[in-house]
């Protein structure tokens, strides 16, 4: 009985000591910052999905603009992403669930990357994601889809046109209408997509640990997380994951004693996040805890 006691006792010594290391200030949470990527101008200021449901595209963008040194079009990769297929029948959200939040379709950060092969991607000069100053008609959105894929997206726009909530995003539709059908500039994406999925609550130092290592090793990686962490919510938890962003830097906070994730969102504002967060109002980036936002990550992805 007391061998079994002294071994439960060294079992738990050692992993009260491994997460005091994992969470101390040492090469695990070595500093970096990729702003510097919106100086040197391939990384855009900042993201504003506009309530369109496609963050997966704009995160997939930035890791591909991050990878190629140049700006790639998130809207680009949101109609190719339809146009494969991915509009069709039920809208289902990252767990699995049917909703209808985004008319337009929400997607995964890695299938969506997966779909670029053999067809490429398209700069953000050639096809961007902005207001329009004045409504277009639906019908000229017709020539970025294909005519499958269109006779589902024509009947859900007016949902769209229809939901005040939806206005900005409405008029993003609109100034895609009057852009011309971009032609891929980068033919082939030589990039292997990997994702690792967290499968349990059992070992979460494991999965935490390694997207931690990816972060050190490949600088930019994409989240699939709950988005109630970002206003600091103990029940933000990650089998109700909901939402996709980048994670660009990584600092240890002294007068907080923390480590800190940079994540650079697609949408709300400094005014909606923990007041306990310090928020780039510029970029819309916000410093995030490590312990906060780890335990609201279903998944993370890279580019290899």
């Amino acid at each position: 009985m007391r061998e079994i006691l002294i071994l439960i006792l060294f079992s738990l010594s050692c992993r009260l000591s491994a997460a005091h290391t994992f969470n101390s200030a040492d090469s695990d949470c070595s500093e970096y910052n990729l702003e510097v990527g919106i100086e040197l101008g391939y990384l855009p200021t900042e993201r504003k999905q506009q309530g369109s449901g496609w963050c997966y595209a704009f995160v997939a963008a930035d890791l591909l603009s991050h990878k190629l040194r140049t700006p790639i079009s998130a809207v680009d990769i949101a109609v190719n992403y339809i146009n494969r297929g991915h509009l069709t029948g039920t809208q289902m959200n990252i767990n699995g669930q049917a909703e209808n939040i985004y008319p337009l379709g929400g997607g995964l950060v890695d299938a969506a990357l997966l779909s670029l092969n053999g067809r490429g991607v398209c700069l953000e000069s050639d096809l961007t994601f902005q207001i329009s100053p004045k409504r277009q008609p639906a019908e000229n959105l017709s020539h970025h889809f294909n005519s499958e894929q269109w006779l589902h997206i024509k009947s859900r726009l007016q949902e769209v046109y229809r939901d005040p909530t939806s206005q900005k995003f409405s008029r993003a539709l609109m100034s895609l209408a009057t852009q011309k059908k971009c032609t891929p500039t980068f033919k082939e994406i030589n990039f292997s997509v990997m994702t690792k999925t967290r499968q349990n609550q059992a070992e979460p130092f494991v999965f935490e640990k390694a997207l931690n290592a990816a972060l050190t090793r490949h600088r930019m990686i994409a989240i699939e997380y709950n988005s109630a962490a970002l206003s600091h919510t103990t029940s933000a938890v990650w089998t109700q994951a909901d939402h996709a962003s980048a994670l660009i830097g990584r600092r240890f906070n002294k007068e907080k004693k923390r480590c800190e994730y940079l994540l650079r969102n697609n949408e709300k504002s400094c005014a909606e996040y923990s007041k306990d967060f310090e928020c780039i109002s510029s970029y819309n980036h916000l410093w995030v805890p490590r312990e906060v936002l780890l335990r609201s990550v279903s998944s993370f992805t890279y580019l290899n």
